[in-house]
């Protein structure tokens, strides 16, 4: 019998240890088929990847951030960066500047020290929740991680279902956390605070407790809280950063078809604005050399450094006083109701509501009291004739949002050159140091001086925004592989503004507005291959300009020392045009 393979090829795989795994498989090659009748099945083994919660991947997780659909990247007509909850577990992300890197384009400016909105494409970025438009936040308050599991970050402004709000960037769309219905989960997270081995180290922990379980299978609940406190980069000049924050949601679907998902947030920080160190030059830059000397109290304003020294700085160093202060209360609750009353119709009700209280005072002299109410509901309704000859989708419906802000400033007294940040007191009280350039202003909430908007400060303010919206959102397949959308909505605008705060022996400054505006959008999308997408979208929004404490209307001079709303306020115009590839 001749061999099955050559000699010399047995000889090389005899020395390689392989010659055993030939003959076995010569061995095998040569068993005859099984006669009929005597095969055996063997029981299903089923092959499981990473679960979709734990995947980093985004192609995994639909997103209804953009279109108010639920659409994987390929789908979505706009640049879009999702990071899953796989990712931000994985990631540890607790922050803004921890999000960011995730986006092209993205970065996050330190607004006096608070990180508090991110900047995409050049421009500052609206804040959503689970699709809902948030109160505005520039200045405001750190943005809590404690109840959010992934994020979304859009670049550009709000479709024709979400609408456009006071920034034209783009806007960061958090998603909550979803209770579980798998069994019970407690995870605990701990954060010990920064260590920079010959620089400035300081421990600031946290603590977050997270659990969740099922009551049945129709109902799960979720608890989060996050407590943090300690030492900060500014701790010498008695700067804190205290947080305390709890979430709590339930997920309930009683019966076929309906789902209900509520959760509610209540948080305090004491957080501080903290502007570094002033006068800046390329000997501090480069070297932390910083001209010392206190400026002449002069009216109308102090009068030039004396630089009577050059000092290396520390680090640590800035304009935050012993006893300044920056305090908010905030509480969220939302509620999603979802009914599907067949394979080709449901509808959707959304319901926020945000209350923020922060109180800030620097002695340098920044002072803001700011009070916020939002409220928001939106009712979708949401079409799927995807077994028509051309197949179609569409959402539409009304929204109906409230927001009122009351807010007291003071910024006329802010020199910052003035103080030398080296005294020793650590305390920079303009009143105090130079009371011939200070600027009294009105007695307003604690006791404090602020300026009205008659003097100058249209950010005192007391005004509430009715926004009255209808949409409606169309979706076409064109041809199996090309799609076309096309969306209007249309805002009916009504506000009231009025000067809290007027000058004794004065009428306050006060107006009303109704204003309607227009806003179309149209998109195409192509998806040559099941891994690629392209598409062309234009959209146009209109939205409501606001004041830079809380977003309040902004009263000015009509001229004749009376208040009025400018109506051209009420039709700030985005403009987007974009051409995009996705693989």
């Amino acid at each position: 019998m001749k061999p099955a393979c050559p000699p010399s090829l047995l000889r090389r795989a005899s020395r390689a240890g392989l010659l055993p795994l030939l003959l076995a498989g010569f061995a095998s090659a040569q068993v005859p088929p099984p006669p009929a009748g005597s095969v055996t099945t063997l029981p299903g083994f089923l092959v499981t990847g990473v679960p979709l919660e734990q995947s980093v991947n985004p192609l995994t997780r639909e997103s209804s951030a953009v279109t108010g659909e639920a659409r994987g990247p390929l789908d979505t007509p706009r640049a879009v960066s999702t990071i899953t909850a796989g990712l931000f577990n994985e990631r540890q992300i607790n922050g803004l500047e921890e999000i960011v890197p995730y986006a092209p384009g993205a970065y996050v400016g330190a607004a006096y020290g608070n990180s508090t909105a991110p900047n995409l494409r050049g421009d500052l970025a609206e804040t959503y929740l689970d699709g809902q438009r948030l109160s505005y936040n520039y200045y405001g308050t750190f943005p809590s991680f404690n109840g959010i599991e992934a994020v979304d970050l859009v670049r550009g402004p709000g479709s024709a279902v979400f609408g456009a709000g006071y920034f034209t960037g783009g806007y960061v769309n958090y998603v909550t956390k979803q209770p579980k219905f798998s069994g019970p989960e407690t995870t605990v997270t701990t954060r010990l605070g920064t260590w920079a081995p010959g620089q400035v180290s300081f421990a600031n922990g946290s603590v977050q407790i997270d659990a969740t379980a099922p009551v049945s299978d129709r109902l799960a609940w979720r608890v989060s809280y996050e407590g943090k406190g300690g030492d900060t980069f500014f701790r010498q000049n008695g700067a804190p950063d205290d947080r305390e924050d709890l979430f709590a949601a339930l997920a309930w679907r009683p019966g076929a078809g309906t789902s209900v998902d509520f959760h509610v947030q209540v948080f305090w920080q004491d957080t501080p604005e903290t502007l570094g160190v002033n006068r800046v030059n390329q000997l501090l830059v480069d070297h932390a050399l910083y001209f010392t000397g206190a400026s002449a109290d002069q009216a109308p304003f102090p009068g030039p450094i004396p630089a009577t020294g050059l000092v290396r700085l520390p680090w640590e160093s800035t304009l935050f006083s012993r006893g300044d202060f920056s305090n908010a209360g905030v509480a969220r609750a939302q509620l999603a109701v979802t009914h599907v009353f067949s394979p080709e119709l449901t509808l959707v009700n959304r319901t926020l509501f945000e209350y923020v209280n922060r109180r800030r005072f620097q002695q340098f002299e920044y002072a803001e009291y700011v009070t916020q109410h939002t409220f928001e509901n939106r009712t979708e309704l949401h079409f799927d004739w995807s077994g028509a000859a051309r197949p179609q989708s569409a959402v539409a419906g009304v929204t109906l949002r409230e927001a009122r802000t009351l807010s007291y400033e003071n910024y006329f007294n802010e020199y910052i050159y003035n103080f030398d940040v080296t005294d020793p007191s650590r305390v920079f009280n303009e009143a105090d140091e130079f009371p011939a350039s200070y600027y009294p202003g009105t007695v307003g909430p604690g006791g404090r001086p602020f300026f009205s908007a008659a003097e100058g400060s249209p950010e005192t303010d007391d005004s509430t925004l009715w926004d009255l919206a209808a949409f409606w959102q169309h979706e076409v397949k064109l041809t199996p592989r090309l799609a076309l959308s096309a969306g209007l909505r249309g805002d009916y605008y009504l506000g009231r503004a009025r000067d809290p705060l007027p000058p004794a022996g004065t009428a306050p400054w006060q107006d009303r507005a109704q204003v309607g505006a227009f806003s179309p959008t149209a998109n195409l999308v192509f998806r040559p291959t099941p891994q690629s997408s392209f598409y062309a979208t234009y959209q146009r929004i209109r939205a409501v300009t606001g004041n830079l404490a809380g977003g309040g209307l902004i009263l000015s001079d009509r001229g004749d020392g009376t208040g009025t709303l400018n109506r051209d306020d009420f039709r700030n115009r985005s403009d987007l045009a974009e051409l995009g590839a996705k693989v």
